[in-house]
């Protein structure tokens, strides 16, 4: 009996366990490939010679050396005709180059260069540049010598921005800020600093 019984396991198990089955004969295959294969001749490269950037040409400016004098031609107090705002603008823009210009409620300096290079202790102003004199919204009929100091903002939070930063007339035989807490005499006078770099 206990014969019997060895010869039914071994014949359920057979090969496959119990339970088990066989595994299914699959019809082999074949895939064919669905690329071609295509030789690449690369075209030859050329390394472009590069083109280079145009100099600013740079208009040439009168230099003046001695002490900043005003001209008298363009105050309002003194002359009946108005000028033309080209020969106004020029005017003033030639009395304030290459000076240096603070006034009373002034926190520092600045050296106000040809081609509106702005120095500050002697160096370029980390953050603003290309000064330029231009026409103030003040100005009148009776009062045509107001215009202002206009610079832009080339660093730090507010660069992209321009700014003007003093608004200036003529009367008493002096030049004025009036765009401070209270109307206030401009002080100018050459730099030497930017006489050296003109020169």
């Amino acid at each position: 009996m206990l014969t019997l019984g060895a010869s039914i396991i071994v014949t359920a198990c057979g090969t496959d366990g119990f339970g088990g089955f066989a595994a299914p004969t699959l019809a082999p295959t074949s895939i064919q490939p669905t690329f071609v294969r295509v030789t690449v001749t690369p075209a030859p490269t050329e390394t472009p010679t590069p083109t280079p950037l145009p100099t600013a040409t740079l208009e040439p400016q009168i230099i003046d050396f001695g002490p900043p004098e005003f001209p008298l031609a363009f105050d309002p107090e003194l002359v009946e005709e108005r000028p033309m705002d080209e020969e106004i603008l020029e005017a003033w823009s030639r009395y304030v180059r290459n000076t240096t210009f603070t006034h009373e409620f002034a926190d520092n300096a600045l050296e106000l260069c040809s081609h509106g290079l702005v120095l500050m202790n002697n160096q370029p102003h980390e953050f603003i540049q290309n000064w330029r004199i231009v026409r103030s919204p003040l100005i009148g009929s009776y009062n045509w010598g107001v215009v202002q100091i206009e610079i832009d903002i080339v660093g730090g939070n507010w660069a992209g921005r321009k700014w003007s930063i003093a608004t200036l007339t003529r009367f008493d035989d002096k030049v004025w800020v009036t765009n401070t807490q209270s109307t206030t005499q401009a002080l100018f006078s050459r730099s030497q600093a930017c006489i050296d770099r003109v020169t």
